[in-house]
């Protein structure tokens, strides 16, 4: 304790001696006699101690600040600088790499004609060419394509050794028109013709960008093609090549090309529509829509709905549709079969107030054709994916919708909410089935239902409906959609006819039994289809519970 600064042997001490000095002269040491002594100086080691710290502290964060603060000013100049910076070593680094672009490479590219190209396209390419190009080198690299391409032998050793990419295999499917094969091909056919149209050397830029790369037309094409499943076809014209075709079709005038190359366009009854819209695949199959309009189909909209049903007595049908597919051509055929019975209209649902028509008749899905009732009722509804002798067999089934319609979208608002106690449902899918078939088993429901038309009792509890879209979804993922689960018919089969009663007031049903499809006889099957409804009506025929929830 009475030892000096510097003569202190503890740490603690030997700091407060460095801080005070203690220890550098005799004449500042310090004599600590008393313990109160020590604890003033090791109080005051303390103090400054902190201090030390609080500076530091305090200095770190005006640091920090700063720091931000530099970063909020000058952040967004370095970012645009570095992003400028990128912006032209990656536009230099193109221009190099252009120079030693798809030309040098392709002689297809060289030529700037497609890799299916025919003889007499090569030629009119490289006339053309020439006529333009004026550097030795270059036309000397045009002479070489030329001579290896027009050679059938060097071409095929050429193309083997030079595999097609995927873009240019689309042009294996499309047909070159020309003078001689567009009377027969086009103007005897009535199909609608998607062509391309370019001209006879198309040379790739150097520096390709989304700018100035033009779209794949022949992927397009093919694409849009496969989408209406052979109502349509695919060809291309070269106008350097066919001059008078192209003349003809009035894509080139006095003066040069009318359009801008390359492009597509519809030809439809000998006249060519050009295309100007976006290089979207379901654009263009709209467009084509557009330019195969059907004389026994009526454009309808929401304002003239009301008047396109008044405007005569035969049953309405209705297609709902968003984009322009197959089934639309599918629905348009079978307009012509049964225009003298049906009059057929069209509906886009993004036209203005469509949607609202659409939910109408609480429709759901599309494309979806509607048989409509003169009563409003719930409308025949075909929805989803449909082929001809699908459509047929569902227009043909609901020339007389005598019944209404029981699916598992309302099955409880008709049966188990319904104003009547007991449902008879005749469960037949007129898609899977022929509509003959349909028809006669309808007849026969029909003749079972008049039945009762002496016992009034009967009559006004019991409601006669038909379930033509009972096999919704079934054999899915989603099979709990079928009006088949609601009765426990797990195994059932889409061609398959069933009858079913159900007792809306205790929920039990009972199936008939057996597939109605595979009864050949159906002269006595009214009575036992009276007797059965009597029988579970008596309470005579042991029921089933209905699942709960449905």
């Amino acid at each position: 304790i009475n030892a000096e600064y510097g003569e202190c042997a503890t740490p603690a001490m030997s700091s407060i001696r460095e801080r005070t000095g203690a220890g550098r002269s005799p004449a500042r040491r310090k004599k600590l006699s008393t313990p109160a002594q020590l604890d003033e100086a090791f109080n005051n080691y303390n103090k400054a101690k902190q201090t030390e710290g609080t500076d530091q502290e305090k200095t770190s964060k005006q640091k920090m600040k700063g720091i931000m603060k530099d970063v909020s000013t000058y952040g967004p100049m370095v970012l645009l600088a570095g992003f400028t910076l990128l912006v032209v070593l990656l536009t230099l680094g193109q221009g190099f790499m252009g120079d030693e672009g798809p030309e040098d490479d392709n002689y297809y590219n060289v030529l700037g004609i497609k890799r299916m190209a025919t003889p007499s396209e090569i030629a009119v390419a490289r006339d053309r060419l020439l006529e333009l190009e004026s550097d030795e080198e270059k036309r000397s690299e045009i002479d070489d394509a030329f001579n290896t391409l027009s050679n059938p032998r060097s071409r095929r050793t050429y193309d083997r050794s030079t595999p097609a990419t995927r873009d240019d295999l689309y042009y294996k499917a499309i047909t070159p028109l020309t003078s001689e094969n567009y009377p027969t091909e086009v103007l005897n056919n009535q199909s609608a013709w998607l062509v391309e149209i370019h001209a006879g050397a198309a040379r790739p830029p150097r520096v390709t960008t989304i700018h100035n790369t033009p779209p794949n037309w022949a992927r397009l094409m093919t694409k849009a093609a496969k989408i209406l499943k052979g109502y349509s076809r695919l060809g291309r014209i070269n106008v350097d090549d066919q001059p008078q075709l192209a003349e003809e079709l009035g894509l080139v005038g006095p003066k040069g090309p009318k359009f801008k190359f390359p492009m597509i366009g519809v030809i439809y009854n000998g006249k060519i529509v050009a295309y100007k819209g976006e290089p979207r695949i379901l654009k263009i199959c709209d467009f084509l829509g557009d330019q195969i309009q059907s004389s026994n189909v009526d454009l309808v909209t929401y304002t003239t709905f009301a008047d396109w049903r008044k405007s005569d007595d035969r049953i309405k049908v209705l297609l709902f549709r968003k984009t322009f597919t197959r089934m639309v051509m599918v629905y348009r055929d079978a307009a012509e079969q049964f225009e003298h019975i049906m009059k057929f209209g069209e509906v886009d649902v993004r036209s203005r107030g469509a949607v609202n028509l659409w939910r109408r008749f609480n429709l759901r899905r599309l494309p979806l054709v509607a048989v409509l009732r003169e009563d409003d009722q719930q409308p025949g509804v075909l929805g989803g994916s449909f082929d001809q002798r699908m459509l047929v067999n569902f227009l043909a089934s609901n020339r007389l919708p005598l019944f209404p319609r029981v699916s598992s979208e309302n099955f409880e608002e008709v049966c188990i909410n319904g104003g009547k106690r007991y449902c008879a449902i005749l469960a037949a899918d007129p898609r899977y089935i022929t509509y003959r078939k349909i028809n006669t088993t309808l007849e026969v429901f029909g003749r079972a239902g008049k039945m009762f038309e002496g016992n009034t009792d009967l009559t006004d509890q019991i409601e006669f409906a038909w379930a033509d879209k009972v096999s919704d979804y079934l054999n899915t993922t989603e099979q709990w959609r079928s009006l088949y689960s609601v009765f426990g018919s797990d195994d059932a089969e889409h061609r398959s006819i069933n009858f079913y009663v159900t007792d809306n007031k205790n929920h039990v049903f009972k199936d008939f039994g057996g597939n109605l499809h595979k009864v050949s006889d159906m002269d006595e099957k009214d009575q036992e289809m009276k007797d059965f409804i009597q029988e579970f009506v008596a309470g005579n025929l042991k029921a089933t519970p209905l699942p709960t929830p449905l």
